[in-house]
């Protein structure tokens, strides 16, 4: 498989606070949606950079269902850690869960896939048009132990139906005990992508709320195959050689991977801080891996994406993407052939405001740091931009992640909406083959000449089951 890649222009560099380079900001109202249920929309979301929400800090407070009952075991005020007191058993609310079964595999498959976000953002990828009903299938998995419900500093108490409540996986057995024996076969493959692994790790949750955003942002606004979410991101499953002894997992999954409609692959690093392993972890990973697969064989660049504190400098000695630029200079050092598969960009080059994005996102154009030269800065588009082409011959291969996508939940529902046909042979297979029809008990009998399983009256042909259809929307 070959990738062409072709020179792209080099422009001079700017400095300043603003963004370089910058001709047109817009509304995100004003720019085109692919979502159309009102209330989906980024512009109906408050914007989690410029909210101030994190302005304590960027870790949120948490309540599971242990914690509670252990606290108030001990005296403590129940609505100071629950929401909702008292808790129902947790066979109850896993039977809430399985009531409302469509609903509830799209919103908790959004969750593990993208692995945390608030209510209103997994609303928005699953589809609902109200989170209230995606709040209440949220509280009913807090209930039985599988979810863990957070907020930011600044909100005083856990209120369950907000849209700005945060939620995220928690490792339990309720949920293979209670629930997923109950799914079949497709809802449980639109929950978990065939990752057995249902709780997760947790890094930052601001940085985990930038990601999601960034994730729905691309999805609605930009022309796109489709985004995969962390838990679809990790090196085993964008490359064919992942490095050797990768350790601790965190280490080997981008935030995000944007899908290109030719089937590049852009795996976001999404980067709120800079400390010492920052360089070890990330940088050295990522490079290493990119120098074990090549453009050629993976289809797979690089994007770190810079998002710290919002008053804080964007470009310049002591700015976060001037760091970031120094461990991947450091680093290339010893993977010389990635220059042109690393790219860096800050959250305000695409974002400036509250609502607004520049024409930098429009076309995802990005600063290419290993190819720059003194005095001069060499930037690309990674949405429009020449530099990376694929051949015809090898489409399909890179392509097929964008159909198969449509049967994940993690999956933004006009993405699957568009993707109507997934390509896994198990869908056609349930779609397409006729049902199973045992001979008739009398053969003889002169009754109604109507094959087995056909209409007869009132009622319908008979067909393949609607929960054993995955997600088609």
């Amino acid at each position: 498989m070959t990738l062409c890649m072709s020179d792209d222009e080099t422009e001079p560099e700017v400095s300043g606070a603003g963004p370089p380079q910058m001709v047109e900001t817009l509304e995100l109202w004003e720019l085109p949606s692919h979502c159309q249920p009102r209330g989906s929309r980024s512009i109906d979301r408050a914007d989690p950079y410029y909210s101030g929400a994190w302005s304590t800090g960027a870790i949120a407070t948490w309540s599971h269902r242990d914690g509670v009952e252990v606290a108030v075991s001990t005296g403590a005020d129940p609505r100071l850690h629950a929401p909702i007191w008292p808790l129902p058993e947790v066979r109850i609310a896993s039977t809430y869960l399985l009531r409302h079964v469509t609903l509830s595999v799209k919103v908790l498959g959004a969750l593990a896939g993208i692995r945390e976000g608030t209510t209103a953002q997994l609303a928005a990828v699953a589809g609902s048009t109200t989170t209230a009903k995606v709040a209440a299938v949220l509280v009913a998995a807090y209930a039985a132990g599988m979810v863990d419900m957070g907020r930011t500093g600044i909100t005083g108490t856990f209120d369950p139906y907000g849209d700005d409540v945060l939620w995220r996986p928690r490792r339990s057995t309720e949920f293979d005990r209670f629930f997923v024996p109950q799914l079949s076969y497709l809802e449980w493959l639109a929950l978990t992508g065939g990752i057995d692994d249902w709780g997760t790790h947790h890094r930052g949750d601001r940085h985990n709320v930038l990601a999601c955003e960034l994730l729905l942002r691309t999805a609605e606004h930009l022309e796109i195959g489709t985004v995969l979410g962390e838990r679809h991101s990790g090196l085993r499953n964008l490359m064919p050689n992942p490095p050797a002894g990768r350790g601790h997992h965190t280490r080997s999954e981008a935030d995000l991977t944007i899908v290109r409609p030719d089937g590049l692959r852009i795996a976001v690093e999404l980067t709120a801080n800079t400390n010492g392993a920052f360089a070890r972890t990330k940088v050295d990973t990522w490079l290493r891996a990119l120098q074990n697969n090549r453009l050629g064989q993976a289809g797979v660049v690089c994007l770190f994406l810079t998002a710290p504190a919002a008053d804080t400098p964007l470009a310049g000695p002591g700015s976060m993407k001037e760091e970031v630029t120094r461990a991947i200079a450091r680093s290339a050092y010893f993977t010389p052939a990635v220059a042109e598969l690393v790219a860096v960009v800050d959250w305000r080059e695409w974002f400036p405001r509250r609502h607004v994005a520049s024409d930098w996102f429009a076309e995802l154009r990005v600063d290419l740091p290993l190819l720059a030269v003194e005095g001069q800065r060499s930037t690309t588009s990674l949405l429009r931009g020449s530099r990376y082409r694929t051949e015809p011959r090898q489409a399909a291969a890179l392509q097929c992640v964008i159909p198969n996508s449509a049967v994940l939940a993690q999956t933004p529902h006009w993405i699957r909406a568009r993707l109507r046909e997934p390509a896994l042979p198990v869908q056609r297979v349930l779609n397409d083959a006729p049902l199973p029809k045992p001979s008739p008990a009398r053969p003889g009998r002169p009754a109604k000449q109507l094959p087995l399983g056909a209409a007869s009256g009132a009622a319908s042909q008979a067909g393949v089951p609607r929960r054993v259809q995955g997600l088609a929307d």
